[in-house]
């Protein structure tokens, strides 16, 4: 028990940082883990909804999606594609990206 007491109080710093990042990074990860168990809940529902069957003579079902590079940090495309991409193709729709570059002059004509 002396030798622990004595190497906690040698490395104290070391001791401190190393708990400090093992709890950022069991943070982390449990974060990454429950991101993919939303995602996987909800790729099932849309697995459910694109099993439906379509009426032969009908069209098929398309979504555009407007999407701003710009917003989320920069991180918006990466992140729908991450996200929002597989769950429109697993629904059986079509998706059409259309990437929308928006001045600050222009931004009026495209408020809803």
């Amino acid at each position: 028990m002396a030798a622990v007491w004595r190497f906690y109080r040698n490395h104290w710093k070391k001791l401190t940082f190393g708990g400090v990042a093992v709890a950022f990074l069991g943070r982390y990860l449990n974060n990454q883990h429950q991101e993919n168990l939303v995602r996987r809940e909800f790729c099932d529902i849309a697995q459910e909804y694109g099993k439906q069957p379509l009426h032969c003579m009908g069209q098929t079902r398309k979504v555009v999606v407007f999407l701003n590079p710009a917003a989320c940090k920069g991180q918006a495309r990466k992140k729908f594609e991450k996200n929002a991409v597989p769950l429109l193709h697993l629904a059986g729709l079509g998706v059409t990206i259309i990437e929308v570059r928006i001045s600050h002059d222009n931004q009026r004509e495209f408020q809803i």
